[in-house]
């Protein structure tokens, strides 16, 4: 198979397949998930907070306090969902869908 010069030229299921087994294997060197073990309880109580403005602070809070490369890990994968969400009329893959996925890649 030849290889397009942008990650968006590739086989769409290769590419998923690729992204969710570098989530589940965990950042190197320490095999880490993005949202690091450390925060794992935080993350979930946030998650299941009532009050949505606190919710949404709580969260944000949580994510800039992760390690640099984590951080940006994120912010990579997440532009991508966002990207990818944004075609979703063509190719159903809802946020909640992208969530369903790609989310428990990121905790554990």
């Amino acid at each position: 198979m030849v290889s397009g010069s942008s990650l968006y030229d590739n086989d769409v299921h290769v590419v998923t397949g690729v992204i969710k087994g570098y989530l589940r294997d965990g950042l190197p060197p320490d095999k880490e998930p993005i949202c690091t073990y450390n925060l794992y309880d935080a993350f979930i109580e946030a998650a299941q907070m009532d009050d949505w403005r606190a919710k949404m602070i709580t969260i944000q809070d949580l994510v800039h306090s992760l390690p640099a490369r984590h951080f940006a890990c994120l912010k990579y994968v997440c532009e991508h969902l966002r990207r990818v969400s944004l075609q979703s009329p063509i190719n159903k893959m809802s946020i909640r869908n992208l969530s369903i996925i790609f989310g428990p890649n990121l905790l554990k």
